[in-house]
């Protein structure tokens, strides 16, 4: 009875969510329409063939969940413990990662039926891309399971579903992370290092991040977005974005965790990095490897030169190499051009 009853105020909120998001596109649509029209007439232009990127709403959605996350890291109540010190290091030290599904025109598309597609998108994660834990995960108690929530953001009402928020109550494995799926079709997920978890661990001073957790970071985000891509209709193509803070002086470790060992001594320079890769649905879909290397090689690109060339490291080979390592940790992670189930999905 419980399960039914959380079911329909879903299914109710999956509705309200749908119907005010296509009123707003189609109200958007025509406003935007009937002012071209009008320019064109009177000022001789033809009408716009394409857009760019609307990289302007993208950065302040993403911004938007970042400083969420931000907050609820420093509501809690901090002690003395190497857990609190960690986690009190969250809010200066974590990544904002997402991709928005666009249109052919590089036009926002409107998230229909949410719930549905988030459930179905994490079940498809469980296979290729989990952990122990995934992004944009849906659990299904009531308490922690995803809800339609409305937010006022860049000066305009904006509504979504948000993932669990990050409590004091929460079971912390290392990581935190927090997750919204706006209803135009943008999806965010800010979480922290876990070698920031394993550095304390280890009593170590020195800062770094991994080859492998880069990897695994940006698989998570580009398997979910191959799958969602493949479910919405009139996703042609797909803006990828993440924004890294608390890099500066970080090395660069070979290690699954441990930072050990190193593939360059070189420490970033900068605090911030942010990266955005536009691919169309076919690239993505039908390049998933060449797709995850164009993600991948930027970022590690602040630790290129001095014997480490990342388009080089970047190979089948080595990637081959650490799914197998990571398969027999007990992960479940395949690349999506390996006879996965997303290469069903595709018309």
């Amino acid at each position: 009875m419980r399960f039914r009853d959380v079911e329909a105020v879903q299914t109710r909120e999956e509705d309200d969510l749908t119907r005010t998001q296509a009123m707003t596109k189609a109200i958007t649509e025509s406003v935007t329409a009937s002012v071209l029209k009008i320019l064109a007439e009177n000022m001789g232009l033809a009408p716009a063939a394409g857009q760019d990127v609307d990289w302007t709403t993208i950065a302040a959605l993403t911004e938007g969940a970042r400083q969420e996350f931000v907050r609820q890291i420093n509501a809690f109540d901090f002690g003395t413990t190497e857990t609190d010190q960690q986690v009190r290091e969250i809010a200066d030290k974590h990544v904002a990662a997402g991709y928005a599904l666009l249109g052919a025109e590089s036009n926002f598309l409107t998230l229909e039926r949410p719930h549905r597609l988030l459930r179905e998108a994490s079940e498809e994660m469980d296979k290729v891309a989990s952990f122990g834990w995934h992004d944009f995960i849906v659990l299904t108690n009531s308490d922690v399971s995803p809800r339609t929530r409305l937010w006022f953001i860049d000066g305009k009402d904006i509504t979504g579903v948000e993932g669990m928020r990050v409590d004091a109550k929460t079971i912390y494995f290392g990581e935190y992370d927090y997750w919204r799926a706006y209803g135009n079709s943008v999806f965010v997920t800010t979480k922290s290092y876990r070698e920031d978890y394993q550095r304390l661990r280890m009593h170590s001073e020195q800062l770094f991040l991994t080859s492998v957790n880069i990897f695994i970071r940006m698989h998570c985000l580009l398997a979910h977005a191959a799958i969602m891509a493949a479910k919405v209709a009139g996703a042609e193509k797909i803006a990828l974005f993440t924004d890294h803070r608390g890099l500066k002086d970080r090395i660069l470790g070979k290690g699954l965790d441990y930072g050990l060992r190193v593939h360059t001594h070189l420490k970033a320079v900068e605090n911030r990095y942010f990266t955005r890769l536009v691919v169309t649905r076919s690239e993505l879909l039908e390049d998933y490897l060449g797709t995850l290397k164009r993600l991948c090689v930027p970022i590690l690109e602040v630790w290129g030169g001095s014997y480490f060339d990342p388009d080089e490291w970047f190979t089948r080979d080595n990637i081959d190499q650490i799914v197998s390592v990571l398969q027999k940790e007990g992960s479940t992670v395949r690349l999506l051009d390996q006879g996965v189930s997303i290469r069903e999905q595709l018309p």
